[in-house]
């Protein structure tokens, strides 16, 4: 409905789909999408083997849109803003992935695992990187896509769980849970199963 003013702009579009015996709104829309405004991160969650909580929270994590401190403290609802996990520096979405100290040793420890040679960055560096890497074909592509849906979403996890005192989570040696997660999940891929089975030698 925001498009409709526009659509003159697609007018040759528009006479032929009134000359249809059936109207196809998804033709029309097809049309007016421009393919360079298309979500660059959308490659992400493209057959992603990722849980789907881990996926809806990378997602939320893409928007910029996670509840950190420093967005909490704009909305007037907290006043502390200092990093649940490394209790150094204020807490923002760049800084929580992977700027922190604490998580970037965590997707450090994950991306060694899978034999993959890289410094982690803050956010919008690593998110370039990513989209990078993951849209090359092979296995290693799906199984990075894979590990950084998971990472992230195990890290904004143990970063609740250090807020609000969930002291079962907090324990756990997360590099570890993310590993087994990535096994778990990656092991229903005929494509994957073989190369996990070698990284767990």
């Amino acid at each position: 409905m925001n498009q409709r003013e526009f659509i003159g702009e697609f007018q040759y579009t528009w006479d032929r789909l009134m000359m249809d015996n059936r109207f196809a709104s998804r033709k029309c829309y097809t049309v007016m999408i421009d393919d360079h405004s298309r979500i660059a991160w959308r490659h992400l969650f493209y057959r992603n083997y990722a849980r789907p909580r881990a996926s809806h929270t990378t997602w939320l994590a893409c928007h910029g849109r996670l509840a950190t401190k420093d967005r909490l403290c704009r909305f007037g609802l907290i006043q502390e803003k200092i990093c649940s996990l490394c209790n150094e520096v204020d807490e923002s979405h760049d800084h929580l992935f992977f700027a922190c100290s604490e998580s970037k040793k965590v997707w450090s420890e994950v991306l060694n695992w899978i034999d993959c040679q890289h410094s982690p960055q803050p956010w919008n560096e690593e998110i370039v990187w990513i989209l990078k890497n993951i849209v090359k074909k092979g296995w290693k592509a799906r199984l990075l896509q894979l590990a950084f849906t998971e990472t992230v979403y195990s890290i904004w996890r143990l970063r609740n769980a250090k807020k609000f005192g969930d002291q079962r989570y907090v324990s756990i040696d997360l590099k570890d849970d993310i590993i087994e997660t990535i096994m778990y999940r990656g092991w229903s891929s005929k494509k994957l199963r073989k190369h996990i089975a070698n990284l767990m030698c």
